[in-house]
């Protein structure tokens, strides 16, 4: 029974000593997150200021002094640099003297065609020319169609006259009489 009781007293330090463990290992994985974190921004501002400095800018937060190294070779000659501001402008200097002309150049190639004017007033027509030549006979041309047959017509027999006229109109049969 001594033993059971001791086991039973046991209980709460045990507890105690496992939340006490259970603490430690928590807050010493945080401190462990929290300096990861600390050494990568070191690194992302140290790359920063570098880039800033390739840049030609002056960085506001400088990295840490490093020993001092030795000094190097001498860079290639960079690349030449935008225009300064156009200074002040000079005296005057003394008027020269003109030279002798000279010698002509070549002449230049003819220019591009410029366009039409407008048209101009309408002239007086001129004399007709002289008649031609009869041109030659052409070729008979296709039979045209049977046109509508005639109104009236008349014929001459033992010398008297006859006038024929259609028996109706648009009739092909026709009545001749003597006039």
């Amino acid at each position: 029974m001594v033993r059971h009781a001791l086991r039973r007293r046991n209980w709460p330090l045990v507890a105690i000593i496992l939340t006490f463990i259970t603490l430690a290992w928590y807050v010493s994985s945080q401190i462990r997150s929290l300096a990861d974190q600390l050494q990568q921004a070191e690194e992302d501002r140290v790359v920063l200021a570098q880039q800033v400095e390739q840049l030609g800018g002056v960085p506001r937060v400088t990295p840490p002094p490093g020993p001092q190294g030795e000094p190097g070779l001498p860079g290639a000659a960079g690349e030449p640099g935008q225009p300064g501001p156009r200074g002040s402008a000079g005296p005057s200097g003394a008027p020269g003297q003109a030279g002798e002309p000279g010698p002509s150049g070549p002449s230049g190639p003819p220019g591009i065609q410029g366009p039409s004017g407008p048209p101009g007033e309408r002239g007086e027509p001129g004399p007709a020319g002289e008649r031609g030549p009869q041109g030659e006979r052409g070729e008979q041309g296709p039979r045209g169609e049977t046109g509508p047959p005639p109104t009236s017509w008349s014929y001459t027999w033992l010398g008297i006259t006859y006038g024929c006229t259609p028996d109706q109109a648009g009739s092909t049969n026709y009545v001749c009489n003597p006039s």
